[in-house]
């Protein structure tokens, strides 16, 4: 999965920004947060971040 979300993440930093890309990665972060992983402060910033 930190595989994927890096290649989506880098995909995006090349250039390459779609609504399907934005939505991967968000079903990610939400993924991460309801097991734990991410805190809701963590994935509120990464959501933002990835709004800008």
């Amino acid at each position: 999965m930190v595989e994927r979300l890096m290649l989506l993440i880098s995909s995006e930093d090349a250039g390459n920004v779609s609504t399907e890309i934005n939505n991967e990665i968000v079903d990610m972060f939400d993924h991460l947060r309801s097991n734990g992983s991410l805190t809701t402060d963590e994935y509120e910033f990464l959501r933002q971040d990835l709004i800008q």
